[in-house]
């Protein structure tokens, strides 16, 4: 049954205990030019996410995105705490990412293990919720194939950090829709994968994302 106190599944407020939220939603991300060419900058991505409300303020987390090239699943748990209209939450997400490509008559391969704290920060206006979110990107495993020869295995790194702002408000028929933007500082980055980047050196590259909560 629709709320309007928690319809809405980025805010940091906690959510009714075993309440579901699902998103459905795009994120396209935009390279630097340092890795990959004009043409393949923009990588756009199928993304779902889930939540769970749980008992003592906790919420059961989840997000899977992809475009077979580069695909990611990432399950986790936050404490949310809310004063009037602020709510602040502290959670960890453990990611596994998989990618498939063929190039130059191989067919390619990569996998990896990543560990992602956070903790957002929201404020209620009206119907309107606005979140802002930090995260820490901590590589614990990545290896890659070129057929059947492993061609590189990183292990136990930081690639890099993120900070992302949305919004979600009403839409249609008690749902809402997602509108956000993400900057990325990374040294390693699932999504370029492909481009076989493998310099120490961070940069920055952003990421808007869209979706519809029901």
């Amino acid at each position: 049954m629709y709320s309007d106190e928690s319809n809405y599944i980025y805010f940091p407020k906690e959510i009714g205990m075993y309440e579901s939220k699902f998103a459905l939603g795009l994120n396209v991300s935009i390279l630097p030019r340092m890795i990959a060419e004009e043409e393949l900058r923009q990588i756009p991505q199928i993304e779902v996410n889930y939540r769970l409300g749980l008992p003592y303020k906790l919420s059961f987390v989840s997000k899977l995105s992809g475009n077979y090239i580069a695909n990611q699943l990432s399950v986790g748990v936050q404490y949310s705490h809310t004063i009037g209209n602020l709510s602040i939450a502290l959670g960890d997400m453990h990611s596994i990412w998989i990618g498939f490509a063929q190039l130059d008559g191989f067919n390619n391969y990569a996998e990896g293990w990543i560990n992602q704290p956070y903790v957002s920060l929201g404020y209620k206006f009206d119907k309107l919720y606005f979140s802002m979110k930090g995260e820490i990107n901590y590589t614990t495993s990545e290896k890659y194939y070129a057929g059947d020869v492993m061609s590189l295995s990183q292990r136990n790194y930081l690639a890099g950090t993120a900070l992302s702002m949305s919004l979600e408000q009403p839409f249609w028929k008690g749902n809402e829709i997602i509108l956000g933007a993400k900057l990325n500082y990374n040294r390693s980055n699932y999504k370029y994968w492909i481009a076989f980047y493998t310099t120490r050196d961070f940069f920055f590259f952003p990421e808007i994302f869209f979706g519809y909560i029901w």
